[in-house]
């Protein structure tokens, strides 16, 4: 299966982004159970995260549009 030059780098972000929120999401776990961020904290920088992300995908697929 062959991608279209502008959706290579979409599809490599989206292989890559279940570990990397994984990755992301264990830190803050632990930094909350050792009292560096609260929880609160936690919850925000996890959904600031997540809509960085969601906002790279749509970037880099509308990027080089026809």
């Amino acid at each position: 299966m062959r991608f279209e030059t502008k959706w290579r780098y979409v599809v490599a972000f989206a292989l890559g982004l279940p570990t990397t929120i994984f990755s992301v999401s264990l830190f803050l776990h632990v930094a909350v159970d050792k009292g560096i961020i609260s929880k609160n904290v936690g919850n925000i920088i996890l959904i600031a995260f997540l809509a960085q992300c969601v906002g790279m995908l749509v970037w880099y697929g509308t990027r080089k549009k026809n």
